[in-house]
């Protein structure tokens, strides 16, 4: 019996390679994006209980006044450059799952040429199967016929 062997399935391979590396990256992108949101929210936080710890504290000394807007820029700053940090990962995300679908999109071109091709194998062998049981059958009738007109 013959074998079904797929002419381009190296390239599916590979192809499937691309889109597995493609699927990492994409991950590695949104779980980074994930860290810096949630960076962005520590920091925020942060912000929050400093200006409230600030308020609350009523100190009219000069230096623990001043610490604490020194510390207060500082968390400004560190939270803008996580904000462009975070746009900076959107777009990278953006394109990352661009790359992805590209991958998957053109993976399922050749699983669809195998399937294609399969179906075309199965066909022809098929039709070879049919043959020999044909040619069976023939054989049958042939020596079926024969015997009768032997015993006539």
């Amino acid at each position: 019996m013959r074998r079904f062997r797929f002419p381009f399935a190296r390239m599916l391979r590979l192809r499937e390679h691309v889109e597995e590396q493609k699927k990492e990256a994409l991950g590695k992108v949104v779980q980074e994006r994930q860290e810096v949101d949630q960076a962005i929210r520590h920091v925020v936080a942060e912000s929050v209980r400093a200006l409230r710890q600030g308020r609350e504290g009523g100190g009219l000394d000069l230096w623990t006044m001043q610490a604490a807007a020194l510390y207060r820029e500082r968390l400004e700053r560190e939270r803008d450059e996580l904000l462009a940090r975070r746009g900076r990962l959107e777009d990278e995300e953006a394109r990352a799952r661009e790359e992805f679908l590209k991958a998957r999109a053109e993976t399922q071109v050749f699983e669809r040429l195998r399937d294609r091709c399969f179906q075309a194998y199965r066909k022809e062998w098929m039709k070879e199967d049919q043959k020999a049981v044909d040619e069976a059958a023939g054989i049958q009738y042939a020596a079926t016929h024969v015997r009768e007109d032997h015993d006539a």
